[in-house]
């Protein structure tokens, strides 16, 4: 039973319901057209990766924030301590390892400049991989535009490559991930010359591949109509969160004759 029909048997709330159902179709509709461009692509994250979510606190809009806390409230783990986390650079973790400080401290700091729900010792890494918010699921499996409005496609900088015509590029991706380890740790400067990351063009990827890849622009303009009251400006996932929890805690606690009284 999904997500959505345990929600509304717990509250009744048409509007909630409604939009949520819609928020579902979407996200259903991004994953069909990743699995159709995945299947004629050659870009695959490695197994067991969670670095795009190591660094990073996603901006949510109000009704995925919703989405999230219906699955950590039909599980019971609406009381799982979520907090705010304070704004932690990479630059501050740089600066404690030069300074020598202890490891355990600079665990911490790692651990809060993770997104909260991110679990670095599991094996899938995201807690709530079912209602993740947009900006994680359009993340390396989709295209944007640029300021003429054409699609292009930029994939993450750790992802594998499994076609032929770039296999010998994986141990120059191996040496990059470790230049950046040694960067993070203040061992090497940042150098911003040379070949960029890799990115393509519509009509590069037009003449490659026989589908492209969806537009994340597109998905995000759809999700931010579905309800204009909880569309909005976003804001951090771990504010929003704790929000969204109340709102449906609060609806839970109105939502029948019995609970009202």
């Amino acid at each position: 039973m999904s997500i959505i029909t345990l929600l509304a048997q717990l509250i009744p709330n048409d509007r909630l319901v409604s939009a949520l159902r819609e928020l579902e179709t979407v996200y259903g509709e991004l994953e069909e057209e990743q699995r159709a461009w995945i299947a004629v692509s050659p870009f695959r994250c490695p197994s067991g990766c969670g670095r795009c979510c190591e660094h990073f606190v996603p901006d949510v809009w109000e009704i995925e924030a919703l989405y999230i806390a219906a699955q950590l409230l039909i599980e019971g783990r609406e009381g799982e301590r979520i907090q705010w986390r304070p704004d932690i650079r990479i630059e501050e973790r740089q600066s404690l390892q030069m300074e020598g400080r202890e490891n355990a401290q600079i665990d911490r700091i790692e651990r809060l400049s993770a997104c909260p729900l991110y679990n670095r010792e599991g094996d899938f890494h995201c807690t709530v991989y079912a209602t993740r918010p947009l900006v994680c699921r359009v993340f390396g499996f989709s295209g944007d535009r640029d300021k003429w409005g054409r699609l292009r496609y930029a994939p993450c900088r750790f992802m594998e490559v499994t076609s032929k015509e770039r296999q010998g590029k994986r141990q120059r991706a191996m040496k990059v991930e470790e230049e950046q380890q040694r960067i993070e740790r203040g061992q090497l400067k940042q150098d911003t010359g040379g070949e960029e990351k890799p990115q393509w063009t519509e009509q590069e990827l037009s003449s490659r591949y026989p589908v492209l890849p969806p537009d994340m622009t597109l998905f995000g303009r759809r999700v931010e109509a579905i309800e204009p009251a909880w569309a909005g400006e976003r804001e951090p996932l771990d504010g929003a969160l704790l929000k969204a929890l109340r709102k449906l805690q609060l609806y839970w606690r109105f939502s029948g004759p019995e609970r009202a009284a």
